[in-house]
């Protein structure tokens, strides 16, 4: 009986928890293309066996503890003779990889396979597959070549091979051991502190979690002569291969958004001298490699720095990655893992001509990776070419974005061989096939819009004047809201409003509200809306800012701007006067149809011009698609300083639909906007994620007919999926105010049940979207960046704000001079040609529907004389509504309810947050600046283990207290999962042992290191011990909380740090 290797150890812990049975099958075939013998095969493996106990390996547990008794069960010799089978290939490529994916278990039974498939007399394929416990790559490449040496020796009639035999692998577990207890150990474990002090961010942070998940794989032949061509430059500078396939991959991931650092994980052999290189088993480590750098760095700067530092990491290559993750804090840190992307150079010779044997080898892994991404470059002697080969993660990559890696990586190699010294900021990420699929992505390119808004109006008043146009106390017909524009832009241009001006409108949501819009644009001016609701400091910057000439008003409003000295209209009661005429309206290039105000970083709200060429290529593209015809309705709900509520009164007037305009108390009361869907038969409504929330709390089952539009803020796919339930069509929209409303459509699909985000489409009409890092380059497509987006839909700018507008609209001479908005979105194309968004880059926010930028309410809050700094986020607590939060330090006594009703006075009420925070002082970042991620956050869910009860009884007492002797906790509650309160897997080993002692005279039940794993709280353990759970038939199964409480862990560790202090 022997005691595992840190290696075996390793995977033991992790199999144990790992739902992925197959994640440690590792192995492959041998294709020999000439006459075997199988029953000679066959004698060849069984004396293999005889020479390396290690293939009848199983695993024990004694008192909690895995052992290895190398004198188990001889794995059976599998013969299938596909020979007489029409279609041979196809049948053994399935009984391949059928056999290569079957689980091995831990728990009984042999720990490899091994045999023999025949597709013709004289083609064979020799397989083994083994779990990682007893062999690795290079034990497989040890375990090929050696039962190939013995076929030789017994087909020449020789008793036993001219080499001589392997070394056993029970020789390295004493010295392995020794190691471990002696200097070098402490000195490596020091090294790699150093060397990892600070830790860089993870390429792929969307993974969070720590399973392995099933994987995808490519292998592809490398270009020969590029192959040989990497191998003459290395050699002229003393460098191996893989150090400039690590330069090409930390140069793609710098250009891709990466750190300036990167990790990277190296499989290490960890074998010294030929007797370990010569053995069958597992040895196999993992060293990081810290590479640093910047797009200044050349390609063979990083290739030079590689080399380096691998060759005084791999000097401490022996240090146990388990090891260093604890000795590291990683779970304490909120991680839990050093890299997420491994590389391996496989030189291993796989050449049997010296053996007289035709073969080609294929190597292959369980179907299972444990990081996103594993580079490995496989170098398999001379009978058969260098391959890349790619295992991946299919929950981060899909097979396509692999390949377009794939084909990137090959272009960078390319680039590398050509000019090894030139700078990473000159390298091309972009290949071919990328720059089709983007240009494949651009929204549709039609003839631009050739009427006015109103043209196409009047078009629809000459076709159908008595048709119900708009609904709010009454309906109007077509006619008489033609009349009404008729009589209001006379009265306009009496008044001198013309061409270019700017005129305000203050209105309740009626149909004035449209007529005064159309009236304006009747006499060549812009309108500037403004919600009524909101403070007048607030309304009145915004006229300040415009610049108009007018504002328009009605009974309801007309005090509100009595102080102000621009001049006011009433425009309630008017009396028709005038005949309709015939707007017979051209779109003018630089007219300007609205100024919309939104959030502004300095306190000062931002108004955004936007043009009615602009403005008419939106409403034509939204009449496409989703589409509307004239027998719809739509139902308006929106305030119109939202711009979304435009295409609620627009689309359907230009399309001779009817707009349905909802009374001011139907916004806020679900039960009466259910009443309305159905009284007035509405079949498009638009609302926010917020919007459909609140109507689906009132138990809404939906309306037949209707199609519905979200957008504003990000659409849950959960969501979605109950919107598809209500309504016959969803749509995801999107877009920002400085493109015209709505930039792409997504309609909902089936999908939407398993997705992870809900896509937004692909742009509208004439509008390109852009994938575009820092520097202005284009990311290739699967790669986060900031969305820009150019085409028809580009508003003009800020008004009276050149300095904002070249902030936010510029051309981009890598995109062939094209004028873009930056919106601040990190998005990324998918395989399909559809976008997706995945957060924001800066400081601004989209709460129900609003965009707020967090300084505007920070400056208000700052300017009153008792405050001394303010801090504005957002805070999202499972199962509450997301709400803002201000963090504040005073001066003098100051309470919430005091600044809410100061900010009333300056802010609309979306803007007000909901939370407030007296802090005495802001923590600080090194580098001096706030460190927002510790800042105390609002009462709640906030910390796993407030939420569980103490342990009580005496088998619960008696746990806690062994967990806690051994990890170093103050306490545990009774229901905390081991992993959500920082226990690592080789502590739960060394808890396992103590509870055998511990329990000995109060259960008859052994504790062993499954059992632990099993029932991963106190109380579950407990309940087992008592008796009163049956026990569960595979561990593997029931581990599943691992990466979930991560966050929390981190909070709660920085609670009890400062408890402490």
């Amino acid at each position: 009986m022997k005691n595992l290797n840190s290696s075996q150890l390793e995977i033991y812990l992790d199999q144990l928890k790992s739902k992925c049975f197959s994640r440690y099958n590792i192995g492959g075939y041998s294709e020999v293309k000439e006459y075997v013998d199988t029953s000679l095969l066959k004698s060849s493996f069984e004396a293999l066996v005889r020479e390396n106990p290690i293939f009848k390996t199983q695993i024990k547990i004694i008192d909690g503890k895995p052992y290895q008794d190398m004198d188990g069960e001889v794995p059976n010799f599998e013969v299938y003779d596909l020979s007489s089978n029409k279609y041979a290939l196809e049948k053994a490529n399935s009984l391949i990889q059928s056999i290569l994916s079957e689980p091995i278990s831990l728990h009984g039974g042999a720990l490899a396979r091994t045999g023999v498939i025949r597709l013709s007399s004289e083609c064979i394929w020799y397989f083994g597959i083994a779990h990682h416990i007893i062999c690795d790559g290079w034990g497989f490449a040890n375990w090929l070549r050696r039962i190939f040496e013995w076929y030789a020796a017994l087909r020449a009639g020789a008793k036993q091979p001219s080499v001589p035999a392997l070394h056993q692998f029970d020789e390295t577990l004493q010295e392995q051991r020794a190691w471990l207890e002696g200097e070098k150990y402490q000195l490596a474990g020091s090294y790699w502190c150093e060397k990892l002090n600070e830790l860089p961010g993870l390429n792929f942070p969307e993974a969070t979690h720590n399973e392995p998940r099933k994987s995808g794989f490519r292998r592809t032949p490398i270009d020969g002569d590029c192959f040989e061509r990497l191998s003459r430059l290395a050699k002229l500078y003393n460098l191996s291969v893989q150090h400039f396939v690590i330069a090409a991959l930390y140069a793609y991931f710098l250009r891709v958004g990466g750190g300036n650092t990167n990790v990277f994980g190296l499989p290490s052999h960890n074998r010294r001298g030929v007797k370990q290189k010569n053995l069958i088993g597992t040895l196999l480590g993992y060293t990081p490699l810290v590479i640093t750098g910047g797009e200044s760095d050349s390609l063979l700067d990083i290739a030079q720095q590689a080399s380096a530092t691998s060759r005084r990491g791999f000097r401490h290559q022996r240090f146990p990655l388990s090891h260093l993750h604890d000795l590291l804090g990683l779970h304490q840190k909120g991680l839990d893992k050093l890299f997420d992307i491994q590389f391996n150079y496989q030189p291993i010779d796989f050449d049997l001509s010296d053996l007289n044997l035709k073969s080609q080898t294929y190597y292959y892994t369980g179907g299972y990776v444990a990081t996103p991404l594993v580079v490995t470059i496989c170098d398999y002697g001379k009978q058969q070419p260098v391959f890349l080969q790619l295992d991946y993660q299919l929950d981060v990559f899909s097979h396509l974005g692999a390949e377009l890696f794939e084909s990137r990586f090959f272009h960078i190699l390319k680039q590398i061989v050509e000019n090894p010294q030139q700078s990473i900021s000159q390298l091309k990420v972009i290949t071919e096939q990328d720059s089709l699929h983007i240009a494949r992505s651009a929204g549709p390119q039609v003839e631009p819009p050739a009427f006015h808004p109103l043209a196409q109006l009047n078009a629809v008043i000459d076709c159908t004047p008595q048709a119900n146009a708009i609904f709010d106390s009454r309906w109007w017909s077509y006619a008489e809201i033609g009349q009404k524009i008729d009589l209001l832009s006379v009265r306009l241009q009496q008044m001198g409003v013309k061409e270019g001006d700017r005129i305000a409108i203050c209105t309740k949501r009626n149909h004035g509200l449209i007529v005064a819009m159309a009236s304006i644009w009747l006499c060549g001016a812009a309108f500037v809306p403004l919600d009524s609701s909101w403070p007048d400091a607030r309304l009145n910057m915004m006229l300040e800012d415009s610049k108009v000439s007018l504002v328009l008003v009605e009974d309801a409003t007309f005090t509100r701007f009595e102080g102000y000295v621009c001049p006011r209209l009433n425009i309630s009661n008017m009396q028709n006067s005038v005949e309709n005429t015939h707007w017979d309206l051209a779109l003018v290039p630089d007219q300007i149809a609205y100024i919309l105000f939104t959030s502004g970083s300095t306190g000062r709200p931002k108004g955004v011009e936007v043009g009615m060429t602009a403005f008419a290529n939106f409403l034509n593209a939204m009449a496409c698609n989703p589409g509307i015809s004239a027998s719809d309705r739509m139902l308006a709900l929106t305030t119109v300083a939202f711009d979304i509520s435009l295409l609620e009164l627009w689309l359907p007037l230009v399309t001779g639909a009817s707009v349905v305009i909802a009374a001011e108390n139907v916004q806020k009361n679900p039960e009466l906007l259910s009443d309305t869907l159905q009284t007035h038969d509405i079949t498009h409504m638009q609302a926010t994620p917020s919007g459909w929330r609140l109507l689906l709390s009132t138990q809404w089952r939906g309306k037949q007919g209707l199609t519905g539009f979200v957008g504003g803020e990000a659409l849950e796919p959960q969501l979605g999926a109950k919107l598809q339930k209500c309504c016959e069509r969803v749509f995801n929209l999107y877009g920002p105010t400085e493109t015209t409303i709505w930039s792409s459509v997504y309609e909902l699909g089936s999908e939407v049940n398993s997705a992870k985000r809900v896509s937004i489409g692909c742009p509208i009409n004439n509008t390109k979207f852009h994938i575009l890092d820092e520097q202005g380059r284009q990311l290739p497509p699967g790669v986060t960046g900031e969305l820009h987006i150019s085409g028809a839909g580009l508003a003009k700018g800020y008004f009276d704000a050149p300095d904002k507008t070249a902030e936010k609209f510029a051309s981009r001479a890598m995109l062939k001079g094209e004028r873009t908005y930056a919106t601040g979105d990190l998005a990324r194309l998918l395989d399909n040609g559809q976008y997706e968004i995945l957060g924001r880059i800066d400081n601004q926010v989209k709460l129900n529907g609003f965009r707020i930028e967090l300084d505007d309410i920070r400056n208000q809050i700052q300017v009153m004389p008792e405050i001394v700094d303010a801090v504005v986020g957002v805070t999202e607590q499972k199962g509450l509504q997301t709400a803002l939060v201000a963090w504040y330090k005073v001066c003098e006594a100051l309470t919430p309810n005091d600044i809410r009703q100061r900010l009333r006075q300056t802010l609309p009420a979306y803007m007000i947050p909901q939370i407030y925070m007296s802090v005495d002082d802001f923590p600080m970042t090194a580098n001096g600046k706030k460190d927002l991620k510790r800042l105390p956050q609002p009462s709640g869910e906030d910390f796993l283990i407030t939420q569980s009860r103490l342990p009580e009884g005496d088998l619960e007492l008696i746990i806690s207290k062994t967990i806690c002797d051994v990890t170093g906790l103050t306490h545990i509650g009774a229901e905390d999962n081991y992993f959500d309160v920082g226990l690592s897997s080789m502590s739960l080993v060394t808890i396992a042992q103590r509870l055998n002692q511990a329990l000995a005279d109060h259960v008859e039940q052994e504790v062993d290191t499954t059992t632990v794993f099993s029932y991963p709280s106190v109380a579950q353990l407990a309940e087992f011990l008592a008796g009163k759970t049956t026990p569960k038939a595979d561990a593997e199964q029931n581990i599943r909380k691992r990466q979930s409480g991560k966050n929390r862990l981190n909070k709660m560790l920085k609670k009890r740090k400062n408890l402490n202090a």
